[in-house]
């Protein structure tokens, strides 16, 4: 019981490592059309959010096993999953949708 537990946590963990990222990167894509110097903050957040991600997957690597990193892996994962999902334009009408619309 006491491992499962550890794999739901870790899984946790991952959805918020996968969640800091991703809001991270919206954030920083939301703000470059107002800094000067775009490639600085793209780098800069690059590293701050590679950094925080690679610091929690080291700790869990430490205090866990490699099913917890693993764990982490998949609730990260999910959560970029759900956030393409969501964030994905319609997609456009075929060309034979068109090509019926017009007749």
């Amino acid at each position: 019981m006491n491992d499962i537990l550890l794999l739901i946590a870790s899984f946790v963990a991952g959805v918020l490592l996968g969640l800091a990222f991703f809001w991270g990167l919206w954030a920083t894509v939301k703000q470059l059309g107002q800094k000067r110097h775009p490639v600085l903050m793209i780098l800069g957040s690059l590293a701050l959010r590679f950094g925080l991600v690679l610091f929690g997957f080291y700790l869990l690597a430490q205090h866990g096993g490699w099913q917890q990193v693993l764990s982490a892996a998949i609730g990260f994962t999910l959560i970029r999953v759900l956030i393409v999902h969501r964030l994905r334009p319609a997609t456009p009408a075929t060309e034979k949708n068109k090509k019926e619309s017009v007749a």
